[in-house]
């Protein structure tokens, strides 16, 4: 009998118990905060008796890709343990287990289906052995905890070495770093991307985060640019080039109110996809999704209706009704997730747009980033913006500096949420970018004015 298992569950269980039922908050941490202090290998033991455990992982897009998993799932009827609300340490799939076990500490379902943080896999992987492993992408992201892209990739790479055979692994061929990821895999891998020059950029990016090839350093040739450094490439000096697609997008037609596109998979099926997901990065997130339920052989007959139908998370693109008025929700943390907000809802005319800067832990401290982002190509468009966040100052500046001159700063969030909607021309829709902490607050007001719940009962 392991005495000290049985001790931090049961104190995982109070403390989650307590918190959800006498504090009324969402128990998505701390339990399993505390339990990870009295047992470092609680995890390894939660998971022992499940038999398929799917972990996805990368810079952007682990919450709408794992969401898209489990909407699968639960069309099918499994049942699956999740951290459903985004809590993505480990303490978080800690207390995602919790819902899910007796009082013995024994999981009542055999699926899981984690979203992992990027730097917490390292951590994780051996504790949870997955029978499949989705890598969504590789963007620069909190500097100040992670530092530049390749260090999370060199951590990736030495977790990858020890992936046990039986796992899949799904990775974004359009990605450099990660498709060079898979060339020494020892696993199944399974590689998705683009095929469609009508979405390609004219030209690279200014803030590109790497067009270096990850084998010789050498400068890689684009024949296409999809978002930053994802495209089609190949490197003249050693030759590395994207892998084979298994499965891809083509015809793809993207906005703000949705996209439509044919997703192919290894030139056999052919499955029209219709979606309210907006923009080219939500393409990628269901064709990773779509590769994590092809390695685990499930019937893909219900896919697109389970995608037409999926609504996504408070703040990924979501469209939303605010005090009668329509509004979008989405979330920036990093230059290229922001470019693609840019790309994908805004236009000319007097657009209305509220941005929220803060820099807590969870949002990153060092907000340098705010430069990289290219708000010199919405400088003519008109827009009016809104300024809020603890960092509204710096937002500001970077603005002044863009040449936009139509903005006004208020630090409070409520209060300049008030004063967008003001100025919101009746039949128009506000856009809100904020980041992660300033958009947990943006919920707390829409839950305030019973327009949703808290994060936690999304």
């Amino acid at each position: 009998m392991d005495l000290q298992f049985l001790f931090s569950h049961a104190i995982a269980k109070g403390t989650k118990f307590f918190i959800k039922n006498i504090s009324k908050g969402g128990a998505t941490a701390a339990p399993g905060f505390f339990s990870l202090y009295l047992d470092h290998n609680i995890l390894k033991k939660l998971a022992s008796n499940l038999e398929t455990t799917i972990l996805v992982t990368g810079t952007n897009g682990k919450t709408t890709t794992t969401r898209l998993i489990g909407d699968f799932l639960e069309n099918l009827g499994v049942e699956f343990v999740h951290n459903r609300h985004g809590s993505n340490l480990e303490r978080g799939l800690i207390s995602a287990f919790l819902e899910n076990t007796n009082l013995s500490g024994q999981s009542l379902v055999k699926t899981a289906l984690f979203e992992v943080d990027e730097a917490a896999i390292a951590n994780v992987l051996p504790k949870l052995n997955p029978q499949v492993l989705v890598i969504t992408n590789l963007f620069r992201d909190q500097l100040d905890r992670y530092g530049e892209v390749n260090n999370i990739r060199r951590i990736w790479e030495k977790c990858l070495k020890n992936l046990p055979e039986q796992t899949t692994l799904i990775l974004n061929a359009d990605d450099p770093s990660l498709a060079s990821l898979g060339k020494n895999a020892s696993c199944r891998v399974i590689y998705f991307g683009l095929s469609d020059k009508n979405v390609s950029l004219e030209k690279v990016p200014d803030t590109v985060d790497n067009i270096n090839c990850p084998s010789c350093r050498s400068e890689l040739k684009y024949t296409r640019y999809y978002i930053s450094h994802q495209g089609e490439y190949s490197c003249p000096v050693c030759h590395f080039t994207r892998a084979k697609l298994d499965i891809w997008a083509e015809e793809i037609e993207s906005g703000s109110s949705g996209s439509e596109f044919v997703l192919h998979y290894s030139d056999k099926i052919r499955v029209d996809i219709k979606t309210r997901l907006a923009g080219l990065f939500n393409v990628y997130n269901i064709l990773a999704s779509f590769g994590a339920l092809s390695a685990l052989d499930f019937n893909l007959d219900t896919f697109p209706l389970v995608v037409k139908n999926f609504k996504p998370a408070f703040g990924r693109a979501e469209n939303l009704e605010f005090e009668g008025r329509k509004v979008i929700v989405t979330l920036a943390k990093n230059p290229t997730g922001f470019n693609e907000v840019i790309r994908t809802f805004f236009s000319r005319g007097q657009q209305i747009v509220l941005i929220a800067i803060n820099d807590l832990i969870a949002d990153g401290r060092d907000v340098s980033w705010l430069w990289d982002v290219d708000f010199e190509s919405v400088r003519d468009f008109g827009t009016k913006f809104f300024i809020s966040g603890l960092r509204a100052s710096d937002m500001a500046l970077r603005l002044k500096y863009a040449g936009i001159k139509n903005y006004q700063v208020n630090e409070s969030l409520s209060e300049a949420l008030e004063a967008a909607l003001e100025a919101l021309p009746q039949k128009d829709t506000l856009l809100i970018v904020p980041t992660y902490t300033a958009m947990l607050e943006l919920k707390k007001v829409f839950a305030k004015k019973g327009a949703g719940g808290q994060f936690w009962e999304d």
